[in-house]
């Protein structure tokens, strides 16, 4: 498998390409995770070779361009949803940010995170329900309950992308977390709710959520967590979450220092009950 140069954004389908919910392991063979695969056989964060290291840095070149041209063509109003991939489907919190970004996409906001499990998963499948009813987000998330946490793939690859078959139960569970989303998924409403999604293969172990309508997946951390910064300028939400959410708040908070103008100037709201 080489690296793409995608031209456009991915959708969802680019990503679940080859995944079968009904084989064994089929998890393993959707398009998101083979590439996953690879990016562990090529030496993960530390590229073995120089040629592996071009082929990432063009994909996300491709990627950040394609970011660009789509946001300079419908101009959204977006508002970063950030938070722990932690958090549980059945937890009270998961269904606080489905309302916020579920209000904030009826306000013509347009929700962009992560992309990953938890608060990010939350942001997407509100802004997904956002014109639906009451009736039918209770059912999605009846649906989500069935597997509300999403099993722990690290280490779950060996070092040549092959799957270490004494993990293969933990496989076969995050299937069924993947399953229960897309039968979730099946339940919006015609007219459903747009979000962009910017998630890593450097998380790769986080299957990205199907809910979003638009997908910018970088390879560097380090690119995809700018993006996501810089491009929330109507403001930032931080649900409850760890490092990862922490150090977007220092970057944030370091960019809003630098803005020498207030009206540049990101809100930043901290979002939990507790």
């Amino acid at each position: 498998m080489t690296y793409p140069t995608p031209k456009e954004l991915y959708r969802s389908a680019d990503l679940l390409k080859g995944y079968d919910p009904n084989r064994r392991l089929g998890f393993a063979d959707g398009w998101d995770f083979r590439m996953y695969r690879r990016y562990i056989a090529d030496g993960a964060a530390s590229p073995k070779t120089l040629a592996v290291r071009r082929g990432q840095a063009e994909h996300d070149a491709y990627i950040s361009d394609a970011l660009k041209r789509f946001l300079d063509q419908s101009t959204p109003k977006l508002v970063g949803i950030m938070g722990g991939h932690g958090l549980s489907r059945t937890d009270a919190a998961y269904r606080d940010v489905v309302q916020l970004a579920r209000a904030l996409t009826r306000q013509g906001y347009f929700i962009v995170s992560g992309g990953g499990p938890g608060a990010m998963e939350a942001a997407h499948l509100g802004a997904l329900f956002a014109d639906a009813d009451d009736a039918v987000l209770d059912r999605a998330l009846a649906l989500l309950g069935q597997a509300p946490v999403l099993p722990n793939l690290l280490g779950a690859i060996a070092d040549d992308g092959e799957i270490i078959e004494s993990r293969a139960a933990d496989l076969d569970a995050a299937q069924r977390w993947m399953n229960v989303a897309l039968e979730a998924r099946q339940l919006a409403p015609p007219k459903a709710g747009e979000s962009l999604a910017v998630p890593t293969w450097r998380y790769g172990q986080e299957p990205t959520i199907p809910f979003a309508s638009h997908y910018a997946k970088f390879f560097q951390n380090s690119l995809r967590e700018e993006a996501l910064i810089t491009n929330s300028r109507a403001g930032i939400v931080y649900a409850r979450g760890s490092g990862g959410t922490v150090r977007e708040i220092f970057e944030d908070a370091e960019r809003n220092y630098y803005v020498g103008d207030t009206a540049a100037f990101t809100p930043m709201i901290f979002f939990d009950r507790d």
